[in-house]
């Protein structure tokens, strides 16, 4: 029997409209019509998945082009000026502002209310930490010199011991501008104090090593009748001296009296009376200036009426002793 060719047929598609098939029947036969398949693109499910196709490929490009959009945004503020960054900043709080009054944004859902809270927290809770300050700053400890530091460290452990504050910048952010707008006068009251109290000890150091020298060389029988007028210690005079250069010639003025009265006041009135005559030969400089004629008399004035009072005080001294005996 010969053997029959199988023809593939391929690439008909539509050309086809349907394809005929025999179905025995239970008379002869009966020729039923086959209608061509629906394609998959165009079912239901086809075009709903094309569709979620399309959709996540947009949310993709969706996300590129707010990423490229934020690089620009960055670039762009980037190459603006703090002036103009804070205009925007500006623009844009008083939107919400304005949002807000108008009853469109509730106070606490803008979040430039909710900046505002946590500032002004912040700037309640500085009260105590400026009382601290200020009492440090108006009563300096031993070693205090510089206000900047005092402050800081009062902040930092202000801070450390303050969780609500410790825990949220804005409001440290609200606690720091409330310094800045009250420690600058402190400081500056604070640097006044310092300086005077520097200028004082500085003084008072001037003094006692005049009435220490020559009181020394007093006690070590070193110190002759006379040395002091004649210049024999004038180069440690000088030296001394040389630390008042700092202050004012009516300082000096009020510091040179000092040294004459801790003298005569110590039973150094001869001493200080040579000083006086040393300090005028020897020109002694208050400022540019050298003791006056005027200021000649009111120091020996001075020394004679401080000896009279300082011998009276020890009579007294030793008359209330007598009589407690």
């Amino acid at each position: 029997m010969a053997e029959k060719r199988r023809v593939v047929v391929q690439g008909l598609g539509g050309a086809v409209p349907s394809l005929q098939a025999a179905i025995p029947g239970s008379v002869g036969q009966t020729r039923t019509q086959l209608q061509q398949a629906t394609p998959w693109q165009e079912s239901k499910l086809g075009q709903l998945s094309q569709a979620l196709g399309v959709a996540v490929q947009g949310v993709g490009e969706l996300k590129q082009i707010g990423e490229q959009q934020l690089e620009r945004d960055i670039e762009d503020l980037a190459s603006k000026s703090p002036e103009e960054i804070e205009k925007l900043k500006k623009n844009a709080e008083g939107e919400f502002d304005k949002l807000t009054r108008k009853g469109g944004l509730r106070w606490l859902a803008s979040p430039v209310n909710q900046e505002r809270r946590a500032k002004a927290a912040g700037s309640l809770m500085s009260r105590d930490l400026i009382s601290q300050i200020t009492l440090r700053l108006e009563n300096p400890e031993q070693g205090d010199s510089n206000a900047d530091e005092i402050v800081k460290q009062l902040k930092d452990k202000y801070i450390e011991e303050n969780p609500g504050i410790r825990d949220s910048l804005l409001a440290r952010e609200g606690l720091q501008q409330s310094l800045n707008r009250i420690t600058p006068s402190l400081k500056v009251n604070f640097e006044r104090k310092i300086n005077a109290i520097a200028k004082g000890e500085n003084g008072v150091a001037v003094v006692n090593s005049f009435y220490d020298h020559i009181d020394h060389s007093v006690d070590n029988d070193t110190l002759k009748p006379g040395d002091i007028a004649s210049g024999a210690h004038t180069e440690v005079f000088n030296k001394i001296w040389e630390d008042t250069n700092a202050h004012s010639p009516a300082e000096q003025r009020e510091l040179f009296k000092s040294i004459l009265f801790n003298l005569t006041n110590n039973g150094h009135a001869d001493e200080a009376r040579e000083l006086r005559l040393w300090a005028e030969d020897n020109k002694l400089k208050f400022g540019t200036a050298v003791m006056s004629e005027l200021e000649r008399d009111n120091y020996d004035k001075f020394i004679e009426d401080t000896e009279e009072q300082a011998e009276s005080s020890f009579d007294k001294d030793q008359l209330k002793i007598v009589k407690e005996q």
